[in-house]
């Protein structure tokens, strides 16, 4: 057998080969980066890490799966423990970079633009059809959505008229705006995930200062994802070709962040 005959790799190597082989590293990619042998790295690392799981294996594993992975439908149990061994190959940080890379350089690609462009008319005539047939639903949603803006606008924001103007003026801006359509959108969202249907993470204020002008696309494509890294206000809204004189200026230091509204406490009436 290749390398059995040879000395055994220095102890720090043995180490390392154990490492990577626990973070999922195949072995070839361990023998050109260690410059160890095949057998070396079965020796040390073992010979595989990625032992055959059965669904009671996966439920342990991930109990936010259960349900599916002991589900009666084979097909159900079949996504599922799918779901999860992909779940397992990005908790390598190695294979989620290489996946987030994979992912840039689909969005950059010819056949990408050409199959959203196209995909886009009809998304827009299936959902206006969609809320055609359910005007309840709108109704609910849109109402859904004003009481979250509402709660997310602290009271010294409500009650300043000088705040109040600031946050008009760039709506009225938006929907005025020429090369269009225009959308207002929050810098920090008022229910911030890290990806489309993701955990919320962080809730954005609706304060002038939080409020950027982007096209109707750009912000539709954005969603409630949290697209800036920090949380301080530091300077002038982005406002694409709108007058920088219409935007305030973010106070210094201002906090875009977590506002949890107070509820008053239930008082009972006195008879």
């Amino acid at each position: 057998m290749p390398g059995q005959f040879k000395k055994p790799p220095p102890l720090w190597k043995q180490r390392e080969i154990l490492k990577l082989r626990k973070n999922g590293i195949s072995a070839a990619k361990i023998e050109k980066r260690l410059n160890v042998t095949n057998y070396d790295v079965r020796k040390y690392g073992g010979k595989s890490i990625n032992k055959k799981l059965s669904a009671k294996d996966w439920a342990k594993l991930y109990p936010d799966l259960k349900d599916k992975l002991l589900s009666k439908d084979n097909s159900v149990v079949v996504k599922a423990m799918s779901s999860a061994r992909n779940r397992r190959w990005l908790e390598n940080p190695e294979n989620k970079a290489r996946a987030e890379e994979s992912k840039v350089r689909h969005r950059t690609t010819d056949r990408y633009r050409e199959t959203t462009e196209a995909y886009r008319p009809q998304a827009y005539e299936n959902q206006k059809a969609f809320y055609a047939r359910n005007p309840g639903l709108l109704a609910q949603h849109s109402s859904a959505y004003r009481k979250k803006v509402r709660e997310a606008t602290p009271p010294w924001i409500r009650n300043n008229p000088k705040y109040k103007k600031q946050i008009k003026d760039i709506y009225k801006a938006a929907s005025t705006m020429k090369g269009g359509p225009w959308e207002v959108h929050h810098r920090v969202p008022i229910e911030a995930a890290r990806s489309k249907g993701g955990d919320i993470i962080a809730r954005g204020l609706n304060v002038p200062w939080n409020l950027e002008i982007l096209p109707q696309r750009t912000n539709r494509w954005l969603g409630n994802i949290l697209s800036i890294v920090g949380s301080k206000g530091t300077g002038p809204a982005d406002t694409g070709l709108l007058n920088e004189n219409i935007l305030p200026l973010w106070p210094e230091g201002s906090n875009l962040f977590s506002y949890i509204p107070q509820r008053p406490k239930y008082k009972k009436k006195k008879k």
